[in-house]
């Protein structure tokens, strides 16, 4: 299984440390790369900014694309009001379905 935990920060960019992988999961990734493949993404951003978790979206859209099984429903962690809630939240959810793909 593939777990991605996707920050989205400035004007709808990716981190640093993820950019690399997300010009590649958006443009260069070869059809049905992740055919098969379980997958979760949960996204960290802020609803005061407009492009609020735009990555882990993009991200979890290009997952379906690719053939990818997703395993939960993407989780929007929301900085402005409680992210570690929000991401309390989807880990609860996260582990039965894992569990249930293994």
């Amino acid at each position: 299984p593939s777990l991605f935990l996707l920050a989205t920060y400035g004007e709808g960019e990716p981190t640093d440390n993820s950019a690399l992988f997300y010009d590649w999961i958006l443009k260069e990734a070869p059809d049905q790369s992740f055919n098969n493949t379980p997958f979760a993404v949960f996204g960290l951003g802020n609803t005061q900014y407009e492009h609020y978790n735009t990555i882990g979206r993009n991200v979890d859209e290009a997952c379906r694309k690719l053939g990818g099984d997703q395993i939960l429903e993407i989780g929007l962690g929301d900085d402005d009001k409680n992210i570690r809630q929000d991401f309390d939240d989807w880990k609860a959810k996260l582990w039965p379905s894992l569990g249930a793909k293994l």
